[in-house]
């Protein structure tokens, strides 16, 4: 039976009593009716009752993770190059306000939130450098909301160290709630003014997972590699001279211990006399000493390239390229500009979610704005490798977008779906100007010939023309209205001189340099507005000044 079937088998044998009473109601009311149960839900019977760390990680394994960011370069280097990866900056956009001067209310709400908060370190730039590297160092980042004293405003935003944040699942919500353990002591945190965001999260956990988990054990080789080069570069890395002497025959007469006193003293000379030998100068002995210079047989080929497959696991880990953590392999431009491109894209998930929180807190301190407004961020984008190559594609792109919104495959809305753009322009007018206005036989009121100045035609809102303004409208569908060729003034249509001459143009092919295929009577429509104007002559030689059918 798997772990989660034991627990619900369990928790369905015990009796409703005051131990189990809240494990049962967590049961059914965070189910809903499903058989699943959260990764943690043992944790609710532990001694503290603290959801564990991703696969029962250690808690005290945080504080290495801190450690091996501070110490090891590689790693260093690592959590500071995906900081400045990220920390490409944004633009708030105030929008849905209730009037122009709850906009500029909102404006200078938020301009001044920038400044207070952090102040000493930096403002809201600040904060954010804190909790980048924090997202990257824990796999998670924390702040939280101090409100002023009136609690009309946000007084400040405090960064919480993330080592510190634990969570325990409510008994009857099955929420998981925060709290901070400092020095043994659990401290209670207000969900509402409470941040937390994790990166990589395992399912139903909770926590972020750091990035450095895999780390651990590979820099553990990798410092010790490095620890055994040092000693062996210290040992070997220098030539040293063998000094090697030769004892002489025994006097005659002389004695064994006197013979080995002799060659002792002499020995000892020799070795006193090398070792005050200063670098410029040399030794004059007799034949019967000998001076080798000894040099290590080892390379340092063998290291490197133990060193660099250690150092790989390391950048893998890290979820880098070399060249972003100092390294050059020489890897192929396609390569370089693949690995980019994913780096890029997880710059901008993380980025997403930086955005949502930075929303959050905006939002936050303009509820308490007098009026309404909604703050909108957007996050700017690392430029690319090949700026006209991305300009190019995004110029094909919004074509292709433009070209399916008027052939009819895609509205307005989508159109700017397909371009990621949140907020189009408004395709459709108001319910009050897509009207349509009276045609009385042959006089239709909507080809009347002003008698006024008139705008220039790109000056038109084609969008705000109801159906009659177009020559070719068989359905009701605004998207395949082609040929608009009136403009609206005070509540009348007239027939536009520019707009009509355009409509011809276009019906003949001036845009995609084949003729429109369209019924007939489009053509007999404009050709009549052309008379109608004096474009064109009729038979008979007298120039049209009536209506147009």
């Amino acid at each position: 039976m798997s772990g989660n079937g034991a627990g619900r088998f369990l928790g369905f044998l015990r009796p409703k009593g005051k131990a189990d009473s809240g494990t049962v109601q967590l049961m059914e009311r965070v189910d809903g009716g499903s058989s699943s149960l959260p990764e943690d839900y043992n944790a609710l019977t532990g001694f503290d009752g603290f959801v564990s760390l991703p696969n029962n990680t250690p808690f005290f394994m945080l504080k290495v993770y801190r450690f091996l960011r501070d110490a090891i370069p590689d790693i260093s280097d690592a959590v500071w190059t995906w900081k400045r990866l990220c920390q490409t900056g944004y633009e708030v956009e105030i929008l849905d306000a209730s009037s122009e001067l709850a906009r500029e209310r909102a404006c200078k709400m938020l301009r001044d939130l920038d400044t207070r908060v952090n102040a000493d370190g930096g403002g809201m730039d600040g904060l954010l450098d804190i909790f980048y590297t924090s997202l990257f160092t824990y796999g998670a980042a924390a702040l939280e909301i101090v409100l002023s004293r009136s609690r009309e405003s946000i007084h400040d935003i405090v960064p919480v160290d993330a080592w510190t944040v634990r969570f325990k699942r409510d008994p009857k919500t099955g929420k998981a709630l925060p709290c901070q353990v400092n020095s043994g002591e659990e401290i209670a945190i207000k969900p509402e003014l409470f941040f937390y965001l994790g990166t990589d999260r395992d399912g139903t956990n909770p926590y972020g997972r750091s990035m450095l988990r895999s780390i651990p054990f590979v820099v553990k080789i990798q410092q010790r590699l490095l620890e055994d080069m040092a000693k062996a570069t210290h040992n070997a890395g220098w030539s040293k001279l063998h000094v090697k002497y030769k004892p002489g025959e025994r006097f005659r007469g002389e004695s064994m211990e006197d013979y080995q006193a002799r060659i002792g003293g002499n020995f000892e000379k020799l070795r006193d006399s090398v070792s005050k030998l200063k670098t410029d100068q040399n030794l004059v002995t007799y034949d019967n000493v000998e001076v080798d210079v000894i040099t290590g047989s080892q390379r340092s080929a063998v290291f490197y390239q133990n060193h660099k497959a250690v150092e790989e696991q390391v950048i893998t880990g890290t979820h880098l390229m070399p060249i972003l953590v100092g390294r050059n392999y020489g890897t192929t431009e396609t390569y370089g500009t693949a690995q980019y491109e994913i780096i890029n894209r997880q710059v901008a998930s993380v980025n997403r979610a930086v955005k949502r929180l930075l929303e959050r807190l905006y939002n936050f301190e303009l509820s308490f704005m007098w009026g309404s407004a909604r703050a909108k961020v957007t996050m700017k984008a690392n430029r690319t490798v090949d700026l006209l190559k991305d300009s190019m594609a995004a110029k094909n792109e919004i074509d292709n977008a433009v070209r399916l919104r008027n052939e009819g495959f895609l509205d307005q809305k989508g159109a700017a779906a397909r371009l990621g753009i949140d907020n189009p322009a408004v395709e459709n007018p108001p319910e009050a100007d897509q009207r349509e206005l009276p045609v009385c036989g042959t006089r239709a009121p909507h080809n009347r010939i002003p008698r006024f100045p008139i705008p220039p035609w790109s000056e038109v809102d084609k969008l705000r023309l109801p159906r009659k303004g177009f020559a070719y409208a068989r359905t009701p569908e605004r998207k395949s209205w082609k040929l608009p060729h009136h403009f609206v003034y005070e509540g009348k249509m007239y027939l536009h001189r520019g707009g009509v001459i355009a409509a011809w143009a276009a019906l003949n092919g001036a845009r995609t340099g084949k003729p429109m295929m369209l019924p007939g009577y489009v053509r007999r429509h404009l050709l009549a507005a052309r008379r109608t104007l004096g474009l064109e002559r009729r038979e008979g030689g007298g120039e049209s000044i009536g209506e147009v059918d």
